[in-house]
């Protein structure tokens, strides 16, 4: 990291830097006019990142010009400065004032990452002691991909394995063409670079195989250059065969070595050995092969929840008391834990039991969310809501030619455990329709339900949780990101905007809706939409939402 912002403002040329960190005023910057500054604020951070790896920020001021503290003193020493793609770095464009935030590193001494949000700067990779400029992240195309040797699993294992994955909704990439040829397609290196997560099925004749070992180079590649994940599954085969090439794999290596330079033998040693290392799966551990697919899935979805981040770092903003006291409550054990949850229009219920609900569905044999009960009841029908309730549980089996007559289905659903969300649920009508026969679900079952109205909860809910508004720290941070995309305001607009804060009184979507509203409004047009909702009366608070995306918008234009 020191080496990537020695490279990135010796490149830049005449500028100076500041940083800030998190709650100190914008007087309190610091100054960074010698390496033992650097190397503080990168301390500063690496404090931060260990502390709160998942939301350290630290923001960068970038000023052109040599500034007051660098009158005397070079930015960088020389013994700092690196050569980047032989000694000709691009620079980034500088303006007056450029905010930046460090991305999170686990030891401040590794590079990880350029300190530039412009797309004409490269991502930087320190490699083996010096810099090179790096291809961009690949998109990904595909959640997993399974490296297996065709002959030993295709029909089999790995058949049945790519069919558990599938049911999951995890898009799954397998190769199912033979090959031809020395080289494996650049069709598959392409797949390879797409995906998020590797699973590696290493079987009896895995290692006899060169395609699947310049597969392994590539996936080990890809795990050290991009972060990608990688998962060994071992079919059959004692891992210390896999790990130090024993028994077929070593009968395979030999035959390798004689029609192969031994330096390509060596790195699908290598790769072999650094995949037989990592944490992984073992058939011989499991009761039979039910269990062991079902252990890799479940594997699987684990990473993948917690590799992928959240689509809209704003939405979570406000939400992790509610977030943590709703999980609390439905850890506790009963036969089938059922919790309501309940507060006004715009708080966010919906978002909370959708994270819980993508958090811990995948553990269960059945899983529903039930959008929109209130809406959907009425457009199809309570029978049509229970159909569909009922269809995705059991993931549509025992559905066919069924009259509605016969209880086979609903005794299937009491003999699985299910992972159930009944949202925006507005009767007691709705509630005993869905919920009634669901309470003799499996043991181990989980079903929340959300409600504006706790009267609809009350005589069906053993546990019910008021959602709990935003207090005036975090609705200043939500709206700030939403009409700045900062969690701050752009200088002038700090009383505007606690204005408009306290016109939403703490409701999420109110301060969702009103921040994307002004961005890049005029302080004219600020001024003008506050004061018509200023005149809005506390009990009809919902109506900014409308006001927000309607009325305003009309009158401003005007």
């Amino acid at each position: 990291m020191l080496a990537e912002l020695s490279a990135l403002f010796d490149a830049a040329g005449d500028i100076h830097f500041k940083y800030q960190l998190p709650g100190d005023d914008f007087d309190a910057l610091i100054s960074v006019s010698s390496d033992s500054g650097l190397n503080s604020l990168m301390l500063e951070y690496d404090n931060l990142y260990r502390n709160s790896p998942k939301t350290a920020r630290m923001r960068l001021f970038i000023f052109p010009g040599n500034g007051p503290d660098f009158a005397s003193t070079q930015p960088f020493p020389p013994k700092l400065k690196s050569k980047v793609n032989g000694g000709a770095v691009v620079p980034p464009q500088i303006t007056p004032v450029k905010f930046q935030d460090l991305p999170p590193v686990n030891n401040f001494n590794t590079l990880d990452r350029v300190l530039d949000s412009d797309p004409k700067v490269n991502r930087l990779v320190e490699d083996s002691g010096s810099s090179r400029l790096n291809n961009p992240l690949p998109a990904l195309q595909y959640d997993v991909f399974i490296s297996f040797r065709g002959e030993d699993t295709r029909a089999s294992f790995t058949s049945h394995l790519f069919k558990a994955l599938s049911r999951k909704q995890i898009v799954t990439y397998t190769d199912d063409l033979l090959y031809e040829g020395d080289s494996i397609t650049s069709l598959l290196l392409r797949a390879i670079e797409e995906s998020c997560l590797f699973l590696v099925v290493f079987s009896e004749n895995y290692a006899s195989s060169k395609w699947c070992l310049q597969e392994l180079v590539k996936i080990m590649e890809c795990k050290k250059e991009f972060g990608r994940l990688v998962i060994p599954v071992f079919y059959n085969v004692d891992p210390s065969h896999v790990r130090y090439q024993l028994g077929s794999y070593n009968e395979a290596f030999k035959k390798h070595l004689q029609n192969n330079k031994k330096a390509e033998v060596q790195k699908w040693r290598e790769a072999l050995t650094a995949v037989a290392n990592l944490e992984g799966l073992d058939s011989r551990s499991y009761r039979d092969e039910i269990e062991f697919i079902q252990n890799i899935v479940k594997d699987v979805l684990q990473k993948l929840i917690d590799h992928y981040p959240p689509n809209d770092s704003k939405s979570l903003v406000g939400i992790s008391e509610n977030l943590e006291k709703v999980e609390s409550l439905l850890s506790e054990y009963v036969e089938v834990r059922m919790i309501g949850i309940y507060g006004i229009g715009g708080i966010e219920k919906t978002t909370i039991a959708r994270l819980i609900f993508e958090k811990y569905s995948y553990t269960f044999e059945g899983s529903c969310f039930l959008e929109n009960v209130r809406e959907r009841s009425g457009n199809y029908g309570l029978a049509e809501l229970r159909r569909r309730l009922y269809l995705e549980l059991l993931q549509g089996k025992f559905w066919q030619n069924n009259t509605g007559k016969s209880t086979f289905v609903e005794d299937r659903v009491r003999k699985q455990r299910n992972f159930i969300v009944l949202d925006d649920v507005s009767s007691l009508e709705q509630l005993d329709y869905l919920v009634q026969k669901l309470q003799w679900c499996g043991a181990g079952s989980k079903i929340i339900i959300t409600a504006r109205d706790k009267n609809v909860l009350v005589p069906t809910v053993e546990t019910i949780y008021e959602m709990k508004i935003l207090d005036s720290h975090e609705s200043f941070k939500l709206f700030s990101l939403n009409a700045f995309n900062e969690d701050y305001p752009q200088i002038g607009y700090e009383e505007l905007s606690w204005k408009a804060v306290g016109c939403c009184k703490g409701i999420l979507l109110a301060l969702i809706a009103l921040g994307s509203f002004l961005h890049s409004k005029s302080k004219t047009e600020w001024h003008s939409a506050l004061q018509k909702l200023e005149k809005t009366s506390d009990p009809e608070i919902q109506n900014i939402l409308r006001l927000s995306y309607d009325g305003l918008d009309d009158e401003l234009l005007a």
